[in-house]
């Protein structure tokens, strides 16, 4: 039987155990998902909104409110989520809705995102058609107020 020194023994244990915790990274999202969700927009006097999340895979999650459903992405530390153009997501200062497509991204470590939405119509006094973002931040918490998923109301640039 051939014998190893010291050396090589030692270096392929440390190996060994670089790789074992590498691949026992804390943060797997598609574990960190499946439930419900409360965002509350942390910037204004908005209702808090409530979704049901599901796992389609790793790094891939189905985020569903009552009128709106998208797939997330999860990638540079942050769960993205696109939701399709919305007819009343953008909300104008006389109660009037009108279109464009929400967006939503967070860090599920912290809570912390960003809710924008992004005019696609003329709306609110602008006779263009031309694109304008409204970005909210938000916190993103898991669980608390349990039950059915809440609507993903129109957003005010305010």
């Amino acid at each position: 039987m051939r014998k190893l020194p010291a050396a090589t023994v030692a270096v392929a244990a440390a190996a060994i155990a670089l790789a074992a915790s590498a691949s026992a990274d804390p943060m797997r999202p598609d574990q960190l998902v499946n439930g419900t969700y409360t965002i509350h927009i942390t910037d204004g006097n908005f209702p808090d909104m409530r979704y049901q999340a599901t796992s389609c895979g790793i790094g891939c999650v189905q985020i569903s409110f009552s009128n709106a459903t998208g797939q997330g992405q999860f990638y540079a530390d942050r769960w993205h989520v696109t939701f399709p153009p919305n007819p009343a997501a953008w909300l104008c200062p006389g109660g009037s809705a009108h279109g464009g497509v929400d967006n939503l991204a967070w860090d599920p470590a912290t809570g912390d995102g960003t809710l924008t939405v992004t005019r696609n119509a003329a709306a609110c006094g602008y006779p263009d058609h031309g694109s304008e973002i409204i970005s909210h931040p938000v916190a993103v918490t898991r669980g608390g107020n349990s039950g059915q998923p809440t609507a993903l109301p129109p957003i005010a640039p305010w």
